[in-house]
């Protein structure tokens, strides 16, 4: 099986369940950094106001994602935290170790997230840096991520159903890239889309399914959970946990199902090919992963197969330009489908049935390579939550990494590994 070596990793970091210990761990690397570079003032670590409570939770990366300059990642999760690192030169004589340069605590769960398609630490228009948190009962913050605006909320924008007088729940929230940032969406229950704009509180538009358009179907009722991460012949698409893919005109503001999805139990992500003819779609407890033609107005033409099924912890796969679909797996291992496998949405020309396919659509699985001097702690025992591609150097990947989050049995410290890890693809082995 060939491997990639990883260049930089967050080490033991975030390994364990206490996380009081992970905390003072992380404010004690942090220290170490700071008295390396006496010259340069970095910015202080805040401290979780739980962090004198005894609270025992493997920690999860809710979110990943790198700068458009490549130069630094943002990470967010389920400790309530959002971290910056900065990412340091591979010929540098920096520790290949990644501690965070700034950290914030939010005083309460974070349900979604969204950061900026135009973050990045070293704009000179700092008005691309930020992230959108949403949480359940309040509205949907916004928070700088500059130096010096992470503590305060920028802006909130209201949940609030008039109906009913209750939050809605924010469970999906995105802004398309290549766009101008002046609006964001937002995924709740009852298959319902809120579109806002980025310098008004209230939504502009909110549609949802109605019983009589759904019919005997249940999804009416259902939580959106994603949005394809480009827009699709200038519809909004979005996914949700009832198996279906619905398509959002905002031109003539109607809502439209797009497709069915069977087998698995939610979609909870959808990816586009570069050439915008093929959607991708991972389900909750599926062995594939759906392949829809949009020109045959979503209809199934393919499926990629997944070594194992997938639980209820999600796998995030990513597009990378360069290598194709990448997705990990609960064992520590990483799936690739070849680009021109994901272009053609795996479909062999040549072939007279569509079983003839599927050769074709089998991964390539890679492992990590592990030295002494740059130990990730990725085991067998592993789930690769989220694989991010660098959007300036495509060959760049992070993928972050963590134990079973559903596993109730006791766990010690050596048995409970969790953080990231930064590779480069032009060095498999």
């Amino acid at each position: 099986m060939p491997s990639i070596k990883v260049v930089f990793s967050t080490n033991d970091t975030f390994d364990g369940r206490d996380l009081s210990r992970i905390w003072q761990r992380e404010n004690a690397k942090h220290k170490a950094l700071v008295l390396t570079q006496p010259d340069y003032q970095f910015p202080k670590l805040q401290y979780s106001s739980y962090a004198d409570d005894k609270l025992e939770k493997p920690v999860v990366i809710q979110d990943l994602k790198w700068s458009n300059d490549g130069t630094s990642i943002v990470s967010v999760s389920n400790d309530s935290g959002v971290r910056q690192y900065l990412v340091p030169e591979a010929t540098s004589d920096c520790t290949p170790e990644l501690v965070p340069f700034t950290r914030v605590f939010k005083n309460r769960s974070i349900v979604s997230s969204c950061i900026s398609p135009r973050y990045s630490l070293y704009n000179e228009n700092t008005s691309g840096n930020f992230v959108l948190l949403g949480s359940r009962d309040i509205p949907i913050q916004l928070y700088g991520l500059s130096a010096g605006s992470e503590e305060q909320v920028n802006f909130s924008y209201s949940t609030l159903d008039q109906l009913n007088e209750n939050y809605n729940v924010p469970y999906s929230l995105h802004i398309f890239p290549r766009a101008a940032d002046d609006r964001f969406y937002m995924g709740s229950t009852r298959n319902r889309v809120s579109v806002y704009d980025m310098n008004r509180d209230k939504p502009l538009l909110e549609l949802q399914s109605t019983r009589r358009q759904c019919g005997k179907s249940a999804s009416h009722k259902s939580i959106v959970s994603c949005f394809n991460d480009t827009k699709v012949n200038n519809m909004v698409v979005f996914g949700n946990y009832h198996n279906e893919l619905h398509g959002l005109d905002e031109r003539c503001c109607e809502l439209t199902q797009l497709a069915k999805s069977h087998g698995g139990n939610g979609i909870y992500q959808v990816l586009t090919s570069e050439n915008g003819h093929y959607c991708y779609v991972l389900k909750r407890h599926s062995s594939e992963i759906s392949v829809l033609d949009v020109r045959q107005s979503f209809q199934r033409v393919n499926s990629l197969k997944l070594p194992e099924t997938t639980r209820n912890q999600k796998l995030y796969a990513t597009n990378c330009p360069d290598k194709g679909i990448l997705m990990g797996t609960p064992r520590g291992t990483i799936c690739c489908w070849d680009r021109l496998v994901v272009e053609f949405g795996g479909i062999d020309v040549k072939a007279t049935s569509p079983e003839e396919n599927l050769p074709h659509c089998t991964p390539t699985e890679y492992t990590f390579l592990q030295e002494d001097t740059n130990n990730t702690n990725i085991t067998e025992a592993s789930r690769i939550g989220i694989a991010a591609t660098n959007a300036s150097d495509p060959l760049s990947m992070a993928f972050s990494y963590n134990a079973d989050k559903f596993k109730t049995t006791t766990a010690t410290e050596s048995d409970t590994k969790s953080g990231f890890v930064i590779t480069e693809f032009g060095n498999e082995r």
